[in-house]
């Protein structure tokens, strides 16, 4: 099927779109914007193509059969005295003796495109990374009906919430400990996905996975794939989202419990945005040497401008080549709040947020669990696509007396 002339655009529709009335920016807890919009009508000044800015530019066909979404995102990060999450929390002595250092730095500067071809339901989406120049994730979704749909790409995998929000509607800076021992971050496979029972108290959604199981940007590297399962339970009737705010002061709460689990075989034992790593205290992989099982339980809850979320990991790997097991515990609570909920004199758009999370990275060695406190406010200027965050953690591990604190201010703007 050949893509529709364009034509050109008239002199109307390049002034709408470069002098066009401002738009009152709303909270997006999926990517991209609109993603299953429907059709849009036909362009009243007769031309097949229709441009405006909506959270970025777009284009659309008058028959709404082709959409393209261009945004630009970045995110900038002053951190103090150090920027470090868990690889170096893990040996939290040799951190406390490093020399503290101020860090200001373009975090994340990316290129979203996303929209559908040919039909309203198939639809696509990829993100590129210009700081690290690579491509983070590509996906093409087939969603004819709502209760079964189907995607192939690279993504980061439906296993946990926390992983899978994206980085810019978290209620903090960054995420928490727990994300670097448990996530399985980018993968590239396969899911079959959808909504069932939709608005009734049997809301679900469900979400089954095969993946190379290498990480981004790697193929297969046996006869193994990594098989994932997720079901979620909207018990409320409503959809909660992604976003971890509740940015819409909702008015009628929406709440989740869901359950997940994940098995591979691999040379991995963790998975980071680069693909695959290894959790501190293991070594480089050859093909197949980790069997991986782990399983998380979650929840979520957003009403009038509170919202609360958290998780509980299991994971349990097994070394083929030196025939060792390790067991791993960790989880968080997390929860924020808009006070001008409840204070009206307080202004709108500051949320205010704490999280607490630990990891037992082993749990046959005693006093070694590593712990996390955080607390933070953001200001929005226009929800998730333009807002500041500053938060302040402290990190203790194990018998060590001190602890090591770290602050951070990052500015997130997307146009």
């Amino acid at each position: 099927m050949m893509l529709p002339r364009t034509g050109g655009i008239s002199a109307l529709a390049l002034a709408s779109l470069l002098l066009g009335p401002t738009q009152k920016a709303q909270a997006q807890e999926t990517e991209p914007p609109d993603q299953n919009a429907s059709p849009a009508e036909s362009d009243t000044t007769g031309e097949p193509i229709r441009v405006r800015y909506k959270e970025g530019l777009e284009l659309t066909t008058a028959d709404g059969n082709w959409r393209l979404h261009i945004e630009w995102r970045v995110q900038s990060r002053f951190s103090y005295p150090f920027d470090e999450n868990v690889d170096a929390i893990n040996d939290l002595p040799t951190l406390m003796q490093d020399p503290s250092r101020a860090t200001l730095e373009i975090q994340r500067a990316r290129l979203r495109v996303g929209g559908h071809a040919y039909r309203p339901w198939l639809d696509y989406y990829f993100e590129y990374d210009f700081k690290n120049a690579r491509m983070l994730g590509w996906k093409l979704n087939f969603r004819r009906w709502e209760e079964t749909q189907f995607r192939v790409g690279q993504w980061e995998a439906d296993y946990n919430r926390e992983r899978r929000a994206s980085d810019r509607e978290l209620q903090l800076v960054d995420r928490s400990i727990v994300n670097d021992y448990f996530a399985i971050d980018l993968q590239q496979g396969l899911m079959l996905f959808g909504r069932l029972f939709k608005g009734s108290t049997a809301d679900s959604r469900y979400f089954a996975a095969m993946f190379s199981g290498n990480g981004a940007g790697e193929g297969n590297d046996d006869t193994h794939f990594m098989w994932m399962g997720r079901w979620q339970w909207n018990f409320l009737g409503e959809e909660p989202g992604l976003g971890q705010s509740d940015l819409g002061i909702r008015d009628r709460p929406a709440a989740s419990l869901a359950v997940a689990g994940v098995i591979n075989r691999s040379p991995c034992t963790g998975f980071k945005t680069a693909g695959c790593s290894q959790l501190p205290g293991f070594e480089d992989g050859e093909a197949g040497q980790y069997s991986v099982a782990q399983a998380v339980g979650e929840y979520t809850f957003k009403h009038r401008g509170f919202a609360t979320q958290g998780e509980l990991h299991w994971k349990r790997i097994d070394d083929n080549v030196n025939d060792t097991r390790t067991e791993l515990l960790g989880g968080y609570a997390q929860l924020g709040y808009f006070p001008h909920a409840a204070i009206p004199s307080i202004p709108q758009p500051l949320e205010l947020a704490l999280r607490f999370a630990t990891v037992d990275p082993e749990r046959a060695v005693g006093d070694n669990v590593l712990r996390e406190f955080t607390v933070g406010a953001s200001w929005f200027f226009a929800g998730h696509r333009n807002k500041l965050v500053a938060d302040a953690s402290l990190f203790s591990a194990g018998s060590v007396e001190d602890d090591r604190g770290r602050v951070r201010v990052q500015w997130d703007f997307s146009f």
